[in-house]
């Protein structure tokens, strides 16, 4: 017997809330375990910022505060997501 529309939707919803739980655990254990990343202006001018992960320790420069940061927590979250 095949599955109705709203059986498939109900499935793909439970199935993205499995996927949700799981991506927010992980980024709340890493945050517990690493802390979350830090950012500095550099001497010479911009921005960098520095994160710790399972992959080890990281730095990412960037020419504002809120783009060094946005990319340290984007590549600090797919550490923690894909270690």
């Amino acid at each position: 017997m095949n599955p109705t529309h709203l059986e498939e939707t109900e499935a793909r919803r439970r199935a993205w809330s499995l996927v949700a739980d799981e991506v927010a655990r992980r980024i709340a254990d890493g945050w517990d375990e690493y802390g979350a990343p830090t950012v500095a202006k550099h001497p010479s001018g911009g921005f960098f910022a520095h994160y710790q992960g399972p992959n080890g320790e990281r730095i990412v420069e960037a020419s504002s505060k809120r783009e060094a940061y946005r990319k340290a927590r984007k590549e600090w979250i797919r550490d923690l997501l894909d270690p």
